[in-house]
């Protein structure tokens, strides 16, 4: 039988952090209907976009074809690595960062003046280099 993967035993700093950052702002912001923004600092620009839970259990909630397939890739990837540690001690995954599902998100490159939207995405915790937050768009 396959144990489950180590990956599930880590914390990822920066996710807890921004999960955390999230929800204080959704807190401060109950009820006024005023919209605070999470930026996110990368190396190639900065992206704004609204956290989504792929792994959601509400029984009113209905994910996205998106947000389905995210949820399936973490589940196989999580028990393809399960099934490589467990056939080899000495397998370790690497780049195993966190990741933050987006949706409705904007980038903005540092150098186009110009911004690129997806309707949603996947950010890999290790390309995030800082954080802040905003009530405006970065359009």
């Amino acid at each position: 039988m396959i144990e489950e993967s180590k990956l599930l035993n880590r914390v990822d700093f920066r996710q807890v952090t921004i999960e955390q950052l999230n929800h204080v702002l959704n807190v401060v912001t109950e009820g006024d209907g005023k919209k605070i923004n999470i930026l996110f600092l990368t190396n190639f620009g900065l992206i704004q976009g609204e956290i989504t839970d792929p792994f959601n259990e509400a029984e009113d909630y209905e994910p996205t074809f998106f947000q389905s397939v995210i949820k399936r890739t973490i589940e196989f990837r999580s028990e393809a690595i399960a099934e490589a540690e467990e056939n080899n001690a000495a397998t370790r995954a690497v780049n195993d960062g966190a990741y933050i599902p987006l949706k409705n998100v904007v980038i903005k490159h540092h150098g186009s003046a110009g911004t690129l939207k997806i309707q949603e995405m996947i950010l890999f915790t290790e390309h995030i280099v800082g954080i802040s937050f905003s009530d405006s768009s970065l359009e």
